[in-house]
Formats: C-alpha cells, structure tokens, sequence
C-alpha cells in the first residue's frame, strides 16, 4: 500500500474555514445516514501560517509520448477524468471506469495480499451539499474492488466536506491488513472497522464558534495510514496554516504527536517499510525533512536533504514534494533561491545523495506531486493548481531526464498501482 499525504494543493489552507467550520448559523437537513458510536478525542492545540495566492495560470508544456516500452506493464494508473475515477495500465491498456457520474473521487489506497492479488479502495461523492447533503460538503461512498475487474464493494457512507472536492485530496486510507479505513468527514477523523462495521472517532474537530476564537479553531484532514499499521499521519488545518500530526490509529487516547515547528510542514510521504516519513515545506520555504514517526520532538529535528546536492554556499534549497519509490530512493522536488523557475527532481539512496534529474522549466511555476514508477525507472509528476484554474496534463520523467507525455489521456493522476 502506498498512499502520500498531502492536500494536493500546499495552498489548501487558502479558505480553511470551509473545513474547520469557521462559520456561524444552523446546519441545513442531511440525508439519514448510519452514525456509529464515537469516542472523545485526544485534547490537541496549535497555532498558524498565512497562505498565499495561486501562481497565474500558464499554458501546459507538450512533451514527445512515452513509448509502452519505458513503462513497466504490470503497473497501474489511477486517474480523474471529468471528475470520475479511472484505471488503466500504464501503456494505455486496459483501460477501465470505477465510477460514473461522480461529484468527487479520490483514491484510499491499494493493498496486495499474499497470493499477489491487489485490492483498490476510493472514495465518490455521491450527493451534492445543500439540499442532498451537509452545507459546504456532501455524502460520500468507500469502494473496495478487484484491480483485476468485477463489481465494487459498497463499504460505508460518510459526511464530508467541501475541502475533499475542492482540492481533488484524498479523504480515507485503508490499512495495510485491510481491517480498517481511517477518513475524514464534517467532524474530524474517525477509525471505521469493516469487520464489525463501527467507527470510532479518532480526531476531533474544534469549529470556530462565540466562545472559540479563530486562532483556536481547528479540523482534521487527509488521514495517511502507515505501511506498518501502527500511525496515522493527517494534515492539521487551522485558519492561518497547518501542519502535520501523527496519531496512533488503534490507540488515539494516547495523544497526538508533531514532528516540527508548527506550520513548518504541511505534506508528507510515508517510506515504504513505515520506518519514515519525509516532511514538504509550507510554501516552498526550505528542504525536505525525514523523520520517524516516533520522533524526533520539535526541538530535535532530522537535518534538511540537501547533503550532496549541487548547491553552492549561501544559496537556499526550496523544495515543494517528497515521495518514495518501492526500493526506498526518496525524490524531492526544488528549486534554488537564485534560480526559481528552473525545476530540479534530487534523487536519494537512504540520507545520500543519488542524482539530479532537471525538470521542464515550463514547470518551475507550479509544483508537481511525484508518484514513483513500479520499476523505480522515472516518476510520474502531476502537476498541482488552484480550483479553477487549467489542468495540467501528467507526463513522465525519467531518471535519465527524459521528459514524455503518457501514451493515454490520464487527467489528473491519483495514484500508481504496481
């Protein structure tokens, strides 16, 4: 299973009231749904980070395609297409529709059992906020299916909100023994148990109100479950920033845990045997960081991953996605303070340095979410933007540096399946 945590957008805390409920007023009628049995959530607090605009929208860049031949055949692409969930082999075949008619899709993850067969999980929304479902939201579905084909699993149906739409973000994970999926809906994050079909609220939200003032307010997001299956990394929203937080997922009473300053970091990506994780930068503002989800505390940082790299003395690395292939390389994506709109991808084997991959200066304005090929060849980067403006299409780099379009419309790439 492989899931990274981030809002696809660092600007997701542009607007964040619209997830931590800073509003007043009633709530509008909503569809009957099963409520299951909930528990109080660990007392947390925290403070914030101002957002800044989205960059103007540019033309997307056109790149040779990408012959079947780079692409290992056994992979998968899973995709948005006009708001539906897609999947097809990464040479183009096989293509095949989960949904139809979605308001909202997102993927919650992929896990493969001992006889090799992968199960896909994802989330649609299935009505709309207002007068179908919550103001600000709607009601969403978690989906269990067969990568190899055959119907869904209807799992359970949940409150969201507006913010797992709008920025096209993952709003459930699934756990790597497939017993669990953790999700975020209208009021925090919450533990669901597919086998007795109960929920448990891990996180719960503080929504701004008379008696909370706004720098208090605060929502959960974006729950990313540990390939080991003992932490539960989510995104933090409050009105001015966020950072990310970790909680044990079977045992939330014992608190949650910060892995920085707050607001320092509001992404990040899990390694593949759960050991680590690497923190994004809020803004662009520094290096990756890799921590452990057992620390270290906020006064015992990882150093920044910029040993290696080839940056003179005096010159800031910004970096703005980290992600980790199946082998354990960890890519991030930066720029220079001297040379902000020429993109770089730095590869590293462990703490050291691997190689640079340049990227397509066309790119440097908007920064990209990497998701490792299956044979650890190249990255497919999916650029990320504001809500309104122009999707860029996905293209392929490899580590060569050869830069190739994907032989197949994808839209907008959510996950790659090996």
């Amino acid at each position: 299973m492989k899931i990274v945590l981030s809002c696809l957008s660092a600007t997701l805390i542009a607007g964040c009231c619209a997830l931590t409920g800073c509003r007043g007023g009633s709530r509008s009628a909503t569809p009957t749904l099963e409520t299951p049995p909930e528990i109080e959530s660990p007392a947390t607090s925290s403070p914030s980070l101002a957002a800044t605009p989205a960059s103007p929208p540019q033309a997307s860049p056109t790149f040779p395609p990408t012959p079947a031949s780079l692409l290992h055949a056994s992979g998968s692409l899973l995709f948005l297409r006009d708001r539906d969930l897609w999947l097809a082999k990464l040479d183009g075949s096989a293509e095949r529709r989960l949904t139809t008619g979605s308001l909202g899709a997102g993927y919650a993850g992929s896990v493969r059992d001992a006889t090799g067969h992968v199960e896909l999980y994802y989330t649609s929304q299935v009505a709309r906020a207002g007068v179908e479902g919550p103001p600000g939201g709607g009601v969403f579905t978690v989906y269990k299916q067969s990568v190899d084909g055959g119907a869904p699993d209807e799992l359970f149906t949940f409150r969201g909100t507006g913010k797992q739409v709008e920025y096209s973000a993952t709003n459930a994970s699934v756990s790597p023994d497939r017993l669990y999926v953790a999700y975020s809906d209208e009021g925090g994050v919450s533990r669901y148990d597919l086998t007795r079909r109960t929920a448990t609220r891990l996180l719960a939200n503080v929504p701004c109100t008379a008696d909370t003032p706004t720098a208090r307010c605060h929502g959960y997001y974006n729950p990313s479950w540990s390939p080991r299956g003992d932490s539960l990394l989510v995104v933090e929203v409050f009105y001015e920033g966020a950072q990310i937080v970790g909680i044990d997922p079977l045992n939330p009473l014992t608190g949650v845990r910060e892995f920085a300053p707050k607001f320092d970091y509001d992404a990040a990506s899990w390694a593949p045997d759960g050991a680590r994780m690497c923190l994004v930068p809020v803004n662009s503002s520094r290096a990756v960081r890799v921590v452990t989800p057992d620390g270290p505390s906020s006064n015992d940082l990882a150093p920044p991953l910029r040993t290696g790299l080839p940056v003179p003395d005096g010159v800031d690395v910004h970096a703005s996605w980290c992600s980790w292939s199946g082998e354990g390389w960890l890519a991030m994506q930066y720029v220079l303070s001297t040379d902000p709109v020429s993109p770089h991808v730095a590869v590293f084997d462990g703490s050291a340095f691997k190689q640079d991959v340049p990227l397509p200066a066309a790119s440097g304005a908007r920064s990209n979410a990497i998701l490792w090929l299956p044979d650890g060849s190249g990255f497919v980067m999916v650029p990320r933007q504001m809500p309104g403006t122009p999707d860029w299409e996905s293209y392929v780099v490899l580590l060569d540096g050869t830069v190739r379009t994907l032989p197949f419309d994808a839209g907008r790439v959510l996950g790659v399946i090996p």
